[in-house]
This record gives C-alpha cells, structure tokens and sequence, in this order.
C-alpha cells in the first residue's frame, strides 16, 4: 500500500510539473484506479468517496501553486526580457566606447609626439637664450669697457685741448715778446732758408718725416724772430690741395715722396710750412727741399 501511494505522489508531483492537463489525466487515472480497488479490495464507497475529496483538495492546492508558479514565470520572463534589452544596450554602449577610446589613444599618442617636439624646441630656445644673454652680457662689459675708455679719451681729449688753447696763449705772448716780423722780400725768405739746415736732415719713415720736417723748420724760423706756420696737404687724384682753413684750399703742384711704410694722418697727406711775405703775399715751403711755391700764383 506504502508503494502505491508513493507512486501517486510521484504521478501528482510530475502531473504539477506538465500542468492543467496531465492534471486532469491523472484524475481520470485516479478515479479508475480507485473504482478497480473497490472492486478488488472490497473496501465501503465511503471510503473512496472520502479518499477523492482528499485528492482534489490536493489538487486544487497544487493548481494554485502552480498558477503563481507560472504567474512567478512570466515575471521572471518579463525581467529576462528586460535585462536582455539592457544588455544589448550596454553592449551597443561599449562598442561606441571602445571606438571613442581608440580614438582617444591615438589623438593622445599624436599629442605626445607634438609635446615631446614642444619640449625639444623648448629646450633649444633655452640653449639659444642663454647663450644670447651670455652674449649680451658680454656685449654689455665690452661696452662698458669702450664707454669707459671713450670717457677717458674724452677726458684727455678736453685736457689737451686746454693745453693747445694755453700752449696758443704763449705762443701769442711770445710772439709779442720776442716781436716776431714777417719775411720782407722772397729774397730775404730764400736766403734764410739757404742757412738753415733743416733740409739736411734724413727721412726716415714714421720716425723722422714731413711733420717733423715743418715743425722744425718754424721753430727754426721762431728762432730767427720770423713769423711761420705749419699746414696740412691732401694729395688726391694726382692734385695736390693745400688746405688753409676748413673752406678754401690751393691746387699747388707740390713734389714729395711717399714710401710703401707712410702712414696718412687724420689731419693731411702730408705737412708743409706756410709764410707771409711782405713783397709776394702767401707762400708755402716745403721743409724736405726748400722749395717756395707763392699762392697768389695758384688757383684757389
């Protein structure tokens, strides 16, 4: 009896699982197998009568179980449904994530590349600059250095100029002292000069040359008591200019020559002494031969 009645709870067991249906044929089933066990066992109508109630109380309950089973089903499938919307939409959200990423990584390989050459460049500007500022600084002690001297040049500059003004004053007061006179005649100039040995002494470049000539050639004529100056010549385009102040000048063909050591001065080309005399006007001699050249014979 124990295994007839396990074999029933196993038929309802799988009845529940197929539904409604196989629910209703294992009722039938059921009913026949009681209605055979009647017969067979002889037991009161009663009985089974009592036995079926039983059953289809049982089988009620499980019907129920299994609506909510079902009703639990279609939730479940509702919410499958759902989360496999979800996911298609989280993998459709991924895939354009994934493509932005990429594209993010090579705009981010391509700036550092840029970055990389910025800070290379950067670098070498710094190079430059600091070198430049290293120039300039060296630029600056150079000019400092020049500002300097030029200060000091100016400084003796304006001393000597002090000096050639005072040096003028006593060459005036001397000249009034010793009361030097100009040369009369031109006879009386080419006579003096024929006594004076001045022409005698020897070139000898940037040592002994036209300046140290003229210069002492005037002391000589101080010394004499005559009146004599010193004048710059400029020798260009084979014509040679005697400059007597900053606007007129001679053409005077003067004869001198220029060795490969002469060195032309700020002042002139070269220097002669310049007269006056009382029978010719002007005159110009040049130191090295005593030769006399009267201005007002010469183009001016």
């Amino acid at each position: 009896m124990s295994g007839t009645l396990s074999k029933k709870i196993a038929l309802i067991l799988l009845l529940c699982l197929v539904g409604t249906t196989g629910f209703s044929i294992y009722a039938y089933s059921e009913r026949s197998i009681a209605l055979s066990q009647l017969e067979e066992e002889g037991e009161s109508r009663l009985y089974w009568q009592s036995r079926y109630a039983s059953l289809n109380s049982s089988y009620s309950s499980l019907r129920e179980e299994l609506e909510n089973v079902t009703a639990e089903k279609e939730t479940l499938n509702q919410n499958c449904t759902l989360l496999l919307s979800n996911y298609t939409s989280l993998e459709s959200n991924y895939t354009s994530l994934s493509a932005n990423y990429s594209s993010l990584q090579q705009n981010y390989t391509a700036l550092s590349g840029g970055y990389t050459t910025l800070l290379n460049e950067k670098n070498i500007l710094l190079q430059n600059l600091t070198e430049a500022v290293k120039e300039r600084d060296a630029w600056v002690l150079a000019f400092e250095a020049l500002n300097s001297t030029h200060t000091i040049l100016l400084q003796n500059y304006t001393e000597s100029l002090g000096e050639i003004d005072r040096l003028n004053q006593r060459i005036a007061q001397l000249e009034g002292e010793l009361n030097f006179t100009n040369f009369d005649t031109l006879n009386d100039l080419e006579v003096w000069l024929a006594q004076d040995n001045t022409s005698e002494h020897a070139y000898i470049p940037d040592e002994y040359d036209c300046d140290d000539f003229a210069y002492d050639l005037m002391t000589s004529a101080f010394k004499s008591g005559y009146k004599m100056g010193t004048v710059a010549v400029y020798y260009t385009d084979n014509l040679t200019y005697v400059v007597i102040s900053e606007e007129y000048y001679y053409k005077v063909p003067l004869a001198y020559t220029v060795g490969d050591s002469y060195k032309y001065y700020t002042f002139g080309n070269h220097m002669v002494n310049i007269a006056y005399v009382g029978d010719t006007g002007w005159v110009l001699i040049e130191p090295q031969t005593d030769q006399v050249f009267p201005l007002n014979t010469y183009e001016l």
